[in-house]
């Protein structure tokens, strides 16, 4: 499932939820720049009506918590989408920050069975945040395209979209579906996508860039012994339809 569905009468509980995350990272950022101004813990301890040691206690972990970067909302693509999800900043500054973000490059393997850990700041974030249900999947589109030199008009909508990688995709992929059954590892093994699961499955992902099956992308899935049939999404507008073998 790449979009989350909340019932309307859930929304504001949810986006409640997010700004209290949000909100306690920038608590604890003002933390950091009072004592980064020269304010003693007492007397920030006085302010705030807390102890001295809970100020103590305090300032170690906002010691660990990333400052946004210059020009943004927040410190990752993540942190924004989360922003954006709590209705903290509009659409259009969550386009222009993810077009503008100075993404770090994703993880790499040796080429032979080695984990996949992408290190923040990363774009897979982006795409873990439509999976999550953080942004929509018009607003992913919207700014691949635009970093991609291929933003169009509303008035251009006939303009055909530049189209992700095959790694990219796949990638996207292999996570959406280790989310869906249950967590897992991704990894990448001769040029494959595995997905090592809680149970011990693995589940090898193939990308074939010539196949198509009604204008849709096909990534094949083997060793799915324990995935039941239908569980895996068909999705269509240029994103991956997936089936077992022998599907």
């Amino acid at each position: 499932m790449s979009v989350i569905e909340v019932p309307a009468d859930a929304r504001e509980a949810v986006k409640a939820r997010r700004r209290k995350e949000i909100d306690e990272l920038d608590y604890r950022r003002q933390l950091r720049r009072l004592e980064d101004a020269g304010y003693t813990q007492k007397q920030i301890g006085t302010w705030l009506g807390i102890a001295q040691p809970s100020v103590l206690s305090a300032l170690r972990t906002a010691a660990k918590v990333p400052m946004p970067l210059e020009g943004f909302s927040g410190a990752t693509p993540d942190e924004i989408c989360q922003r954006y999800a709590g209705g903290l900043i509009s659409r259009a500054q969550l386009v222009d920050e993810l077009t503008r973000f100075p993404y770090a490059k994703g993880g790499k393997t040796d080429g032979y069975d080695s984990l996949i850990v992408d290190p923040p700041g990363t774009w897979s974030e982006v795409s873990d945040a439509v999976r999550r249900g953080l942004i929509e999947d018009d607003i992913y589109e919207e700014v691949f395209n635009r970093r991609h030199g291929n933003a169009e008009s509303t008035a251009e909508k006939s303009a055909a979209p530049r189209k992700m990688s095959a790694r990219d995709r796949a990638l996207r992929t292999a996570r959406e579906i280790a989310s869906a059954i249950g967590g897992g590892e991704v990894r990448e093994k001769n040029g494959k996508l595995v997905i090592r699961t809680k149970a011990g499955d693995f589940l090898v992902l193939e990308h074939r860039n010539a196949a198509t099956h009604a204008g849709r992308n096909v990534v094949k899935v083997r060793g799915a012994a324990r995935m039941p049939a239908g569980s895996v999404a068909a999705k269509s507008g240029g994103r991956s339809t997936l089936r077992r073998d022998g599907d």
